[in-house]
């Protein structure tokens, strides 16, 4: 297989879950929203950069907002828009705001002058067995391929949906406003048949911000759509993208990433061999990669109760000490909300935003001496991280408490570790849930005052006649 080759272009991806790094090596990764990162980053041209934005976890109209202002601020910072390649990064299984983030970041460069063509939709992600055929979007499952709807992530509390067929997933999605008869479709007969002469010539006809499909079943396919829209672009044309892990690969021309196994994992001098496994996804993979990591024992695990830790109304707090372990990590485990009831998806918008403030509170995070961080979900799972600063290439890493330090392909996840545990860390936990509770005591006890019904005054006695009036 063969790498796209890089261009002069810049290319800031704007990243909705920590997992869309996982198919490159060698990128810098900002987990702050601090637009001095990326503006430092792609000061050279062919740079790339991804920023954490992690707008799965927020309501649309918040992440809107927040992928207009992290491009602003990139913008502003001296970042030529002319040049560049935004792409929205997004989930393989069509979670996320699909529509509304490649709308606002295309909103952007319009209120610069810069009129996008059209937006590029391509879910594919290889290595997770997740592949678009015939406009079909499909996830292999148990060695399976099964429609995408078919799957767990279709009945996502937040993000589900009824359709495989890409082009009337944007229908749906869109509410109508995108219409499956005006999606522009790059099938593998266009792709492998016709080559990139083919799909330059399809996306040539594509204006006024048309939604393209992108069909691949390998690389080879991504590598053939990504060489024409480096083409076009050369010539002037914009190109937003909404793309799986996978595609980012070929668009900024790098091969695969390097497998971190043992021995690419090195223990600072100092830290114990242990760390804290993080567990808060809540699709059924999870629970089976969950369950094979339990089977090796050893593990030592505390289970949150999400719905004690939403419902503010309960003293009891959280209980558990987290004790490390002679090799595996002590893990951090979420009991779900396995049913999409009336409101989960408000709940699960709500749960990252309890539980890292209270995990982050006094413990910052692991046990005594943790060597690092690890997390096994997406959008929760990260939100329990603070914020960070990145790693440039080929700089040596330099820990340092309370940072964020990512390299795409070997990621090392705030090293440095807590003074004290977290077990020390959930016993504080519930201060803040007193201090409400005791506030809404306070609050019932003037409401009840207020209803309180008044005493009417005694009458006054009636005043003696006086003698000089005339009767």
């Amino acid at each position: 297989m063969t790498a796209t080759a890089p261009t002069d272009r810049r290319l800031l991806i704007l990243d909705d879950d920590p997992t869309g790094s996982q198919c490159v090596a060698g990128i810098d990764v900002a987990f702050d929203l601090d637009p001095a990162i990326p503006v430092g980053v792609l000061e050279e041209p062919g740079a790339a950069c991804f920023v954490l934005t992690n707008t799965r976890a927020l309501d649309e109209q918040e992440a809107v907002a927040l992928n207009r202002r992290v491009l602003a601020g990139v913008l502003d910072g001296g970042v030529p828009a002319a040049g560049s390649h935004v792409v929205s990064r997004s989930d393989s299984t069509l979670r996320g705001h699909v529509i509304a983030e490649p709308v606002a970041i295309a909103d952007e460069l319009g209120a610069r002058g810069i009129d996008v063509d059209a937006f590029v939709l391509c879910p594919a992600m290889l290595e997770a067995g997740r592949f678009t055929e015939g406009d079909i979007h499909y996830a292999r499952v148990d060695g399976t391929a099964v429609e995408v709807a078919e799957t767990d992530f279709a009945r996502d509390a937040t993000f589900g949906y009824t359709s495989s067929d890409l082009r009337e997933f944007l229908e749906e999605r869109s509410g109508g406003a995108v219409r499956a008869s005006e999606v522009l479709s790059l099938s593998l007969e266009d792709i492998r048949e016709g080559g990139t002469a083919r799909v330059r010539t399809l996306l040539a006809g594509a204006r006024e911000r048309t939604w393209v499909v992108v069909n691949a079943t390998e690389y080879e396919d991504l590598e053939v759509v990504a060489g024409a829209m480096a083409a076009l672009e050369a010539e002037g044309r914009t190109f937003v993208t909404r793309c799986a892990p996978s595609f980012v690969r070929p668009l900024v021309g790098r091969q695969g990433a390097r497998v971190v196994d043992p021995d690419s994992i090195t223990i600072p001098e100092g830290r114990l061999d242990h760390g804290l496994v993080v567990v808060g996804s809540h699709v059924g993979l999870t629970t089976t990669q969950l369950r094979a990591v339990q089977r090796r024992g050893t593990l030592a695990e505390l289970e949150i109760h999400v719905p004690s830790v939403l419902d503010e109304r309960r003293e009891r707090r959280p209980r558990g000490r987290l004790r490390a372990g002679g090799g595996d990590p002590p893990q951090l485990r979420l009991r779900r909300l396995h049913q999409p009831r009336p409101g989960a998806h408000r709940r699960s918008r709500r749960v990252p935003r309890h539980r890292p403030r209270r995990l982050r509170r006094r413990g910052r995070g692991g046990p005594p001496g943790a060597r690092g961080e690890a997390r096994l979900g997406g959008r929760q799972g990260r939100d329990h991280l603070p914020r960070g600063r990145r790693e440039r290439p080929r700089d040596p890493p330099r820990p340092r408490r309370g940072a964020v330090l990512a390299r795409a392909g070997l990621a090392v996840l705030r090293p440095g570790g807590a003074r004290r545990g977290l077990g020390c860390a959930l016993r504080r936990l519930p201060r803040q849930r007193r201090r409400r509770a005791g506030a809404r005591r306070r609050g019932r006890r003037a409401h009840r005052l207020r209803r309180r019904p008044l005493t009417p005054p005694p009458a006054l006695p009636s005043p003696a006649p006086d003698p000089r009036s005339p009767r």
